[in-house]
């Protein structure tokens, strides 16, 4: 029996991951199912053409048979099987180990099926010889089939059995029941070599195919470290869809580090290893919470959520107007649920790390909501392209953010601030952590938003000043 990460070991060496055995694994055990299903397209043409081919050879031994007679046996009983069995692994609810060995089996038994037409029967009337005219056919077909489809090893060694019980075998009988020892000798020997020369070569395609796709989910992840999930999530998992240009409601949030620029004249290998985690636990945060990193600007980052859900445009098909509201209003409270909750987490992340690499001072970040229609389209930077977001929220937020210095007065000077805009604030259920600001003030004002009246201001305390609290306490 083949030990499995054993062979993993000798393929890889010492360099392999064993974390991605499992992700290796799945993808060729994919790959191996879709050509399952073109090889039997394929060999349904073949065995159809081989019902015209071989009429020659046939009428030699037994000139009775016409090339219809030849013909529609083996369209009948191997070309539709071989179709029907393409078709029917599409759909097939079972695993794709089991989709394998089930076409393996099938290719068996389809294989002792062509014996019967005419060749073992010509070979069990007095004509071994016969079995000798397809067997070189034989050998070729087997030496495609199974590197072809590449099985992993423990399906390839039951592969193997099945085809040597259901079709080697009876083939081998066939022969000596035909009173040529000789010709059964031969067949025999030739099997049990052709099955373990196959045996190792699709072992020797296994372990390069291993390679291979080893190889390209190494490269794609380390591609995704320099793209955003949804770019790279329609590039290498094919969804284009995911680039096309699409307008809708969705929630934009602008975040930066307040006083960076003194942060790094006070240590500037000391502030590039910071800004480092925290780009880290931006990252983190936004996966957890369905969130988008849309760019990064210095030390700052914009980021939307709703905006990827791709749920389908059902408005324009009447009767639907009002289901598709509905829905519509569903996806922005489970966006503005989502984003509410990465504010949270990353706030109270990133004062833990700002504690832990400037203990003796406060850093702050500051962030600012809105919510409002964007579009996501393709659009050319230089030579480039780069899926961008355009959109007057997008302007909102990062003037929200700005908005977090003029206010800071009024609240905890070690604190970081959250400011939102009221459009932003439509499905916040509980506002006790928050605090409305009016913004009429001419000196108040929020920056090209006049028309904005109010914002919701939340205050999120630093390690430094729950220390002092508790000390004064």
């Amino acid at each position: 029996m083949i030990h499995i990460p054993a062979l993993f070991k000798k393929i890889f060496g010492a360099t392999f991951d064993p974390s991605l055995r499992a992700e290796v694994r799945k993808e060729m055990l994919r790959q191996a199912v879709e050509r399952t299903v073109l090889l039997s397209n394929i060999l349904a043409v073949v065995f159809a053409s081989y019902g015209i081919s071989s009429f020659d050879f046939i009428n030699r031994f037994d000139p009775s048979v016409s090339l219809w007679s030849n013909f529609w046996p083996r369209l009948l009983f191997q070309s539709l099987p071989f179709l029907l069995l393409g078709r029917f692994l599409k759909g097939l609810k079972i695993s794709d180990e089991s989709r394998i060995l089930l076409w393996t089996v099938s290719f068996a038994v389809l294989m002792q099926i062509a014996g019967w037409i005419y060749v073992w029967k010509l070979a069990l009337n007095g004509n071994p010889e016969i079995i000798l005219y397809v067997s070189s056919g034989n050998a070729a077909l087997f030496v495609a089939v199974y590197p072809f489809i590449t099985p992993p090893p423990k399906i390839l060694l039951w592969s193997i059995s099945a085809l040597l019980a259901i079709f080697v075998v009876p083939l081998y009988w066939v022969t000596i029941k035909s009173g040529d020892p000789i010709v059964a000798k031969f067949v025999i020997m030739d099997a049990l070599l052709l099955l373990l020369s196959v045996f190792f070569f699709s072992l020797f395609m296994h372990n390069l195919r291993a390679k291979i796709v080893l190889n390209e989910i190494e490269n794609t992840q380390n591609a995704k470290k320099f793209l955003s999930p949804i770019v790279a999530e329609a590039i290498y998992e094919k969804k284009k869809h995911l680039l096309e240009s699409q307008k809708k409601k969705a929630f934009i949030m602008s975040i930066d580090i307040r006083d960076s620029t003194e942060l790094q004249k006070m240590d500037h290998k000391r502030f590039l290893e910071f800004r480092k985690e925290f780009f880290d636990l931006v990252s983190e945060c936004s996966r957890r919470n369905n969130g988008s990193i849309q760019k990064t600007v210095g030390d700052g980052h914009v980021l939307n959520f709703g905006l990827y859900d791709n749920t389908p445009d059902l408005s324009d098909i009447p009767g639907l107007g009002m289901d598709v509201a509905m829905a519509d209003d569903r996806r922005l409270a489970n966006a503005s649920k989502t984003i509410f909750a990465f504010s949270d987490q990353l706030f109270e992340g990133f004062h833990q790390l700002a504690y832990r690499h400037y203990p003796e001072i406060s850093v702050r970040i500051g962030a600012g909501i809105d919510k409002g229609l964007v579009e996501r389209r393709i659009q050319s930077v230089g030579a480039s392209l780069e899926l961008d977001v355009n959109g007057d929220p997008v302007n909102c937020s990062n003037r929200l953010q700005e908005f977090t210095k003029q206010v800071r007065t009024r609240f905890d000077a070690d604190a970081s601030l959250l400011v939102v805009s009221p459009f932003a604030s439509d499905y916040l259920k509980d506002l006790t952590a928050f605090s409305r600001v009016q913004t009429i003030e001419r000196d108040l004002q929020v920056r090209n938003y006049s028309l904005i009246k109010w914002v919701l201001v939340r205050e999120y305390p630093s390690l430094h000043s729950a220390h002092r609290k508790s000390k004064a306490a």
